[in-house]
């Protein structure tokens, strides 16, 4: 398990460099550090854009669906019932 999460971000961090690499051998690079910046702050305004609306929906930010059933159940005064997998 953990030697398949340091693969997943060996290869998540690679594949953009290597991508910006390609981009600047064939433009400049003022043009991929332009290109890159705008693909990052779109992706930032997407995430921000997300968490408002799901915070909107009623949905609470950071919290698992297991997090939210004993948060729930603490506040109902039970225990809350959990199968097993």
């Amino acid at each position: 398990m953990t030697s398949t999460f340091f693969v997943v971000a060996y290869i998540a961090i690679s594949v953009p460099v290597i991508g910006l690499g390609l981009m600047a051998s064939m433009t400049s690079l003022m043009t991929t550090g332009i290109t890159f910046a705008a693909v990052m702050g779109s992706l930032a305004a997407l995430a921000l854009v997300l968490l408002i609306r799901r915070e909107r929906a009623g949905g609470e930010i950071g919290m698992s669906r297991f997090a939210r059933k004993i948060d729930r159940s603490q506040r109902l005064g039970k225990l809350p019932v959990v199968a097993m997998e």
